[in-house]
């Protein structure tokens, strides 16, 4: 049983340091494909007849493979089509995502999770400015939600290293990612861009007393500059995140 308890609380850990990498062990699961289909639609009302509709439909492809005991991979790949109409005029963006490829190993009777990950840069670049950079923009705004803001990228890994232990009654753990983000060119014969790199340090645990389970996560993030043919553009700021929850069930646990 505290060989689950730890697996999971390494796992929820790792998973708050980076949301976009998708890494667990899974006891006993077999290999397994998991297709999707998304649909998502905004409509924005700017007044005097202004109004701009934004669509998207999404198709994920995910695949698990247990390779041995305590190895794992996980492979992810997607088609998407996007569509705007604004002001009469009609714009689309479609075609495949990059795909990614992580590999997790457990080790120390799942104590130590050590991932890593490559991205696969066969999706559509070098789109046409003209033609597709007002749906790009507006699939980016925050307060628009999109599965898909932008289609390939350049060639990219991940390495994710980090541990869980049972400290009394309270479950413990932290971790380090790196995310190395190569450069591409997302519009023909605008230059090549190269996003910045990241890397997330978290740390954080959980205690449950009767009925009340307390947790509690910190992660750092920090990024380096973007560049475009060479030179900085942007840098993102470091950020730390925060967070303590409480949760109540009427069932009191049992963790031993």
């Amino acid at each position: 049983m505290n060989k689950i308890i730890i697996t999971t609380a390494l796992l929820m850990l790792l998973i708050c340091a980076a949301a976009t990498v998708q890494s667990q062990i899974v006891f006993g699961q077999k290999p397994s494909g998991n297709p999707q289909f998304v649909y998502t639609h905004w409509k924005l009302d700017f007044g005097d007849g202004l109004d701009t509709t934004v669509s998207q439909s999404y198709i994920p492809v995910s695949a698990f493979v247990p390779i041995q005991d305590n190895l794992e991979a996980q492979i992810y790949m997607a088609t998407s089509s996007s569509s705007a109409e604004y002001s009469g005029f009609d714009n689309s963006v479609s075609g495949l995502s990059d795909a990614r490829i992580q590999i997790s190993r457990s080790f120390s009777e799942d104590h130590i999770l050590i991932s890593g990950g490559i991205n696969v840069p066969i999706g559509k670049k070098k789109l046409d400015f003209m033609e597709n950079w007002s749906v790009i923009e507006l699939l980016s705004q925050d307060f628009l939600e999109f599965p898909v803001r932008s289609l390939g990228e350049g060639f990219g890994f991940n390495l994710l290293v980090g541990g869980a232990t049972m400290l009394g009654d309270a479950r413990v753990g932290g971790g380090i990612t790196y995310q190395f983000k190569g450069e591409y060119e997302p519009y023909a014969e605008i230059g090549d861009y190269d996003p910045g790199d990241i890397i997330a340090i978290n740390a954080g645990g959980d205690i449950t007393k009767g009925k009340m389970t307390w947790a509690t996560n910190v992660v750092f993030t920090t990024y380096t500059a973007d560049k475009q043919d060479g030179l900085k553009t942007f840098k993102q700021s470091q950020q730390i995140a925060v967070s303590v929850s409480g949760a109540h069930t009427d069932t009191p646990h049992d963790i031993s």
